[in-house]
This record gives structure tokens, sequence and C-alpha cells, in this order.
């Protein structure tokens, strides 16, 4: 029974070691994971965002010259009706005497001057100045919508991944705190490990000497006989080292602050950007706020209100009969909406014809010299296919709030996962079918894309919202909810229309069941670096990619 007790008393020791250096490297993983995730963000969305801020900067300059014109030909036409000025009166009687020196005079100033005429050339060569500027202001406002857009998107995937960070680095430091308190009850600390006051010790100590004294008798396997020099050895020190235990401790949370997003569309910081424009820009589209409260930056200004329309220019077909007293009303600009480009067949604004003058850059993607592209780079090329195919398959809805959102590692575990598409998990978590829903990984615009996780890669990818792998989550294959590399994207779910009223049974369709409720909730910078270290204690750590 003696011998058998020192085995298991190893064993033990060994696996609570174990434990602890598994636990230590765990959190050292979640910091690791969240530092390539802030890459990975980095790499993509803010670089992307960082072409749409320049390439929205730069039209917004070309625009300058446009509404300079626009003012400068209406101000010509102004000018030029509120001088008008009748050279006679009309005569209190109309006697031939007094009518045949007034219509003289009428018909010099009028019909010799060719004023109509006049009012005419400068109404035309006006209106076009106008409706140039308008429909180039058109295409200009999609370049900033698009960045809005693409600054939710990042903010969106930026408070995302710090939030998962701290959930995650909270869990595995308590994990491992847990597990090194219970631990020291057996183990001790280290001072009662060099005092050799430990159970463990204690209980290493009493065993090797029952072991040594029982040896007294039985080295011979004769309980009738003693051997004297067991008994010398008996008296020396136990070694009790081999009951030492490591506490690796924990690794210092690594930073991840949301501070380049807190001044995002909503928030009078983003619109102070705007402020250093030459131009006018148009209302803008507010982030979802998904956080209650919103992020650091301040209440989102109220909206411009949209100015009155002008009644429609009529071309005059005879002499006028009355006379513009002030600047004629600008017409308005109208909300931009999807897509950037400009259809097929669409006539040109300019009053040139289908050129623009020579050196002055193109408003549209594809037509005219010197056309305004997106910041070379693999993060925006990439997006441009994605825009492509979003074209294919839809147009992206802005404003269309989403019912609800899930991450990808809420999913099954990986071994065992069923596969699934992401419209599929929508209508589990949030009812109805999954044609009734279209998922995006912006909570901002509808994409029709999933983030996934694949099966023998790290690496985060993306899908349509209607790709589902086939059977079960195996190599080489993408699902959207599955916990596997720990992947803590979000996909969102849109209702077609609106949601149900009564909760949907899901007896009759298979589903993935929901994460345990350790979701990671959304935090602000400082709660992000507020998971605390064991006894207050961590220890810095460098990370390599």
């Amino acid at each position: 029974m003696v011998k058998a007790m020192l085995p298991e008393l190893v064993a033990v020791h060994d696996a609570a070691q174990v434990e602890l250096n598994s636990l230590s490297k765990a959190v050292s993983s979640s910091n690791r994971n969240a530092l390539q995730a802030q890459q990975n963000v980095k790499s993509a969305v803010e670089v992307q965002v960082t072409g749409a801020r320049s390439n929205h900067t730069s039209c917004r300059v070309s625009e300058t010259p446009l509404n300079a014109s626009k003012i400068e030909h209406w101000t010509k036409l102004n000018d030029f009706v509120t001088k008008i000025a009748l050279p006679a009166t009309l005569p209190t009687e109309r006697t031939p005497e007094m009518m045949g020196p007034y219509l003289d005079a009428m018909d010099a100033y009028f019909c010799k001057d060719q004023k109509y005429s006049t009012f005419v050339n400068l109404s035309n060569i006006s209106t076009i100045a106008t409706n140039t500027y308008h429909e180039h202001r058109k295409i200009r406002n999609t370049y900033q919508t698009r960045y809005e857009a693409d600054f939710c998107e990042w903010r969106t995937k930026l408070t995302d991944t710090c939030a998962a960070f701290s959930a995650t680095y909270a869990n595995a430091v308590k994990a491992y705190g847990d597990i090194e308190a219970a631990t020291k009850v057996l183990a001790g600390t280290p001072v009662e490990q060099q005092q050799g006051t430990s159970k463990w010790k204690t209980e290493y100590y009493g065993i090797k000497k029952i072991t040594c004294y029982v040896g007294v008798w039985m080295s011979d396997n004769n309980a009738n006989t003693v051997n004297n020099t067991k008994l010398q050895e008996c008296k020396d020190n136990v070694d009790t080292s081999p009951m030492n235990i490591t506490y690796p401790g924990v690794a210092c949370p690594i930073k991840c602050s949301t501070t380049p997003v807190e001044k995002h569309p909503g928030t009078q910081g983003f619109v102070a950007e705007y402020a250093k424009l030459t131009q006018k820009v148009d209302a803008v589209m507010p982030c979802l706020e998904e956080i209650p409260g919103g992020l650091p930056g301040g209440a989102a200004p109220a909206p411009r209100p949209a100015p009155t329309p002008p009644p429609p220019t009529v071309m005059p077909t005879g002499m006028p009969t009355g006379m513009p007293t002030g600047m004629p009303t600008v017409m308005p600009t109208k909300l931009p909406t999807f897509p950037t480009d400009l259809p097929p067949g669409f006539p040109s604004p300019s009053p040139f014809g289908g050129e623009l003058p020579p050196g002055f850059p193109s408003p549209s993607p594809f037509g005219g010299a010197g056309p305004l592209t997106f910041l070379s780079s693999a993060g925006n090329e990439q997006r441009e296919e994605e825009d492509e195919e979003d074209e294919e398959s839809g147009t992206e809805t802005l404003g269309w709030a989403p019912v609800g959102s899930f991450r990808v590692a809420d999913g099954p575990k990986w071994h065992a996962a069923p596969c699934h598409s992401c419209l599929e998990v929508c209508a589990t978590l949030f009812g109805g079918a999954s044609a009734d829903y279209w998922g995006s990984t912006s909570g901002a615009i509808i994409n029709h894309k999933c983030n996934a996780d694949t099966h023998g890669d790290s690496k985060p990818t993306t899908k349509a919202d209607t790709h589902k792998c086939e059977g079960q989550y195996s190599t080489g294959e993408a699902d959207p909810y599955v916990k596997d590399h720990g992947n803590m994207f979000k996909n969102y779910c849109y209702m077609k229309t609106a949601p149900p009223t009564i909760a949907p049974t899901h007896a009759a369709t298979p589903a993935p069941t929901p994460a345990p409720a350790q979701a990671a909730k959304p935090v602000t910078p400082q709660e992000a670096q507020a998971a605390p270290p064991v006894n207050g204690k961590c220890f810095e750590e460098k990370y390599f990619f």
C-alpha cells in the first residue's frame, strides 16, 4: 500500500505542474491571438478606410471649380435681371402723339439691345453650370458614403476584437488563478516549499521514511531479519525537491485600443474632420450604436435639414411676364445611393459635352482622363473585388438594421461540428427560415458575406452568406459557426421582412446550439485593459509573427 502511494503522489504533482504551464500558455495565446486579430483589421479594414478617406478628400477638391462656375453664372444672370429698368413710363393718355415716343423708347431698349436674347443665353449657361455641379456632386457624395460605411465597419471590427480579447484574457487569467490557488493549498507557496512545510512535501517525506524503515526488515524479504546498514540510511535527510512546483504566472495583457475609431460617423469629432474640406459635405451616415451609451467622442450632431427644391426651370417661349428679384434658389443635393459609378447611358454632366476640360479629373471610376481610383494596396484591391461580387449578388443596403449577430466561435466545437450556412444560423438563432435573411460581415451595410473559420488553418476567412460545407466540418472546409481557432469576428443577420411575432420552435430544423453565455461584451478602451492578472502581478512578454 505504501509503495502505491508514492507513484500516485508524484503523478498528481506532475499533472498539476502540466496544468499550470498549460493555463499560463493559454493567457499568452489570448494575447497573441488578439495581436494577430488587430494586425488583420489594420492590414485589411483600416487600409481600406485610408483609401476611402483619400478618395473622398480628393473628389471634394475637384468639386470646387464646378461650384465656383455655378455661382459665377448665376450671379451674372441675377445682375442682368436686377438691372433691367424701363426707359419710359406708359402714358396716361394713349394717343398717337403720346404712344409713339413711348413705343420707340421701349423698342430701342428691349429689341434693338436684344435684352431677351441676352437673358436666354445667360439663363442657359447658368442652368448648365448648375446641373453639371449637382450631377458631379451626386457622384462625390457616393465617395463620402463609401468612406463612412468603411469607417463604421472598421469601428465594428476593432471594437469586437478588443471586446473579445478582454473577455478571453479575463477568462484565461481566472482559470489560471483558480488552479494556482488550489495547487498552493497542497504544493505550498514558494516560501513554504523552501521551508519544506507544504502538504505534499510532508507526505513525500513521510512516505519515503516509512518505505525506508520497512526496508530495515524487508530488504531481504525476510521479516525475521534486520538490516543495520539500511537503518543508518534511514537517518539521512529526505530530498523533497521532486515535490517543488513552479508557478509560471501570466503574461500582462497587450494593448487593444479603440481610440482610433472613437471619432466615428455620428460623433462631433468625426464631423470636425469634414470642416477642413473646401466644400460642404452631405448629411453624415452615423454608425449603428451597438454599445449602450455609445463610444467616447460625443453625441451625434443633428442632421441638417434638406433644402426646399425650387420649381423646375422652364425655357421661356415669349416675352417674360415678370423679372427675377434675387438670386435663384440653389438646387438641393440629393442623398447618395449605391452603386458609386454612373449607369450605362447616363448623359454627360459636362457643359463641354462628353469630355471634361483638359487636366480636369473625371469623377467617374470609368470615364474621362485621370480617374479617381482607390489607393493601390492589397486591401483595396480585395475590396474592389468584393464590390464587384456585391453588384452581382445584390446592392448594398444602407440604414437597414440587423436583427442580431453571432460570433464565429459561438458555434459547436470543431471535432463534432456539423456544416452551416450563415443564413441557417440566423434563422436558428433569431427565428424564421434561412430564406428570410441576408448575412453580412458589417453591422452598417449588407454585403452578403460572412466571417468563417477554416479547419486546419488559423487564419480567419470570408465566405458568401450562402456558403455551406458538405456534411461535417473537416480539413479544408470553412464554416461561419464553429469553435475552432477562437475566431471572435461577428456575423450580422438582416431580415428581409419584419421579424416574426411568434417565436418559432426549432424542433423540425436541426441547428447549432448557441454557446454558453460567456460571449464577449463590448467594452470601452479602458475596460479592455482592466482584466486583473493573478494577485495583481504579471510578466511582460514579447510576441513575434
